[in-house]
């Protein structure tokens, strides 16, 4: 395991890669600024950062940012460092997904603790692939055509599945069909705009002469179909990408798992991200109040649900939308404010502030936690209501409770949001 420490000041650095080194026995490889960092993590490859946040040339937010933006990286777990008085900086950071924090000054048994817990997970995933990643290397036996007037992406299509599968090619609907007809493929991926016999003709044609549908036919457009007369010819619809790691993802989507963005983001926001809900609260909590927070029981919390925070998230390229929310009674949401903004308050004062702001940190997360899953959703502003009542009415895709520090408990949800006529 290999782990890179990213921090400007010599003995925190110092600190850092002994603990690491001797209680993990890691490789450790060092930076002192952002611009090395991100050199390293281009030539190294490291397993897991523990980034800085405060740095010369480019500070802990810069690096993030490129992390999060590059599609070989992006998923690389981050630790960061911050003092407490960069509360706002460490927050916006937790939207752009980190693995955990350390607090400044240090403390050698929370060094072992958070960075252990990391490790942890790295090494569950490296022994447990996840269900997508072995799928998409399954290809062996697939003979696959490209049909699209455009040879970049011909040419990008061959390279994704190179070595995998066979790959034939075709400028026209007219040279698919014969190819189709004399070397049956067993997947056909066709784009739009195809000349004189286009793509309704052509998959109709495919069907015809495949009426068992032993030849799966999808399209590969450069925008949301809504069209459900062309949506209905093809077994599935993908949106075209020129990023290898984002089209074998929305292959593995569309092709291997079967399903439509909708689906897919339902999927994960019901069954997949309970871990990243807990985290992106916790961090979230934790740097807001200095508090940890533990998961109860419904049988263990029978404090009334009188306030709720919520926040919308629209799928971008889809109709899609949930609604995130955050519920407690008036009396624990003052009391959580009071910790966040560090002084005594009424109701009134604030307190509905301070949860929005909580929910607003932990959607940015999920946010860039379904990005990372090559699921993309806007994120609106948060909004707040008191005296609502215990009004918890309709279908939760996830809900959990969970108890801060001081006794308060809340609940987490999220669900659909019904169209309206």
């Amino acid at each position: 395991m290999k782990i890179l420490v990213v921090e400007d000041d010599d003995n925190t650095r110092l600190l850092l890669h002994r603990v690491i080194l001797k209680k993990f026995n890691c490789q450790v490889i060092e930076a002192k600024d952002g611009l090395e960092a991100l050199s390293l993590i281009h030539s190294a490859n490291p397993d897991l950062v523990v980034l800085d946040i405060m740095m010369p040339y480019l500070d802990g937010t810069a690096v993030l940012e490129a992390i999060r933006s590059d599609p070989d990286h992006n998923r690389l777990p981050v630790i960061i460092s911050s003092a407490l008085d960069e509360r706002q900086t460490v927050l916006t950071l937790v939207k752009l997904g980190v693995s955990d924090y350390l607090l400044k000054p240090l403390r050698v048994e929370v060094i072992e603790k958070r960075v252990g817990n990391v490790l942890a997970t790295i090494r569950s995933t490296q022994t447990n692939p996840s269900s997508s990643e072995s799928r998409s290397s399954d290809l062996s036996h697939e003979r696959l055509m490209i049909a699209d007037t455009d040879p970049n992406f011909r040419a990008f299509f061959g390279s994704v599945f190179a070595g995998e599968s066979t790959v034939i090619e075709a400028e026209t609907g007219m040279a698919a069909l014969k190819l189709a007809m004399d070397h049956p493929p067993t997947m056909i991926f066709m784009g739009e705009g195809l000349p004189l016999l286009n793509e309704r003709r052509l998959v109709r044609k495919i069907r015809e002469i495949d009426p068992d549908r032993s030849m799966r036919v999808y399209l590969c457009a450069d925008r949301t179909v809504t069209d459900e007369s062309l949506s209905s010819l093809f077994d599935g619809i993908m949106r075209k990408r020129f990023v290898p790691a984002s089209f074998k993802e929305e292959f593995v989507r569309v092709v291997q798992c079967g399903k439509g963005s909708a689906e897919q983001t339902l999927d994960l926001l019901s069954h997949k991200l309970h871990d990243d809900y807990v985290t992106a609260l916790r961090q979230t909590l934790g740097i807001m109040t200095t508090q940890e927070i533990s998961l109860v029981a419904d049988a263990q919390s029978p404090t009334a649900l009188e306030v709720r925070a919520s926040v919308a998230m629209k799928e971008e390229t889809g109709p899609l939308e949930v609604s995130m929310e955050l519920w407690g009674s008036k009396e624990n949401t003052r009391a959580l404010a009071e910790l966040i903004l560090g002084s005594a308050i009424s109701f009134e004062e604030g307190a509905g502030d301070a949860l929005a702001e909580v929910l607003n940190t932990v959607g940015g997360r999920i946010r860039s936690s379904l990005a990372s899953r090559g699921v993309k959703v806007n994120v609106l502003i948060p909004e707040f209501e008191s005296s609502v009542g215990d009004r918890t009415d309709g279908a939760w895709l996830h809900s959990f409770r969970f108890q801060t520090g001081n006794g308060g408990i809340f609940l987490f949800g999220i669900r659909t949001i019904p169209k309206t006529v």
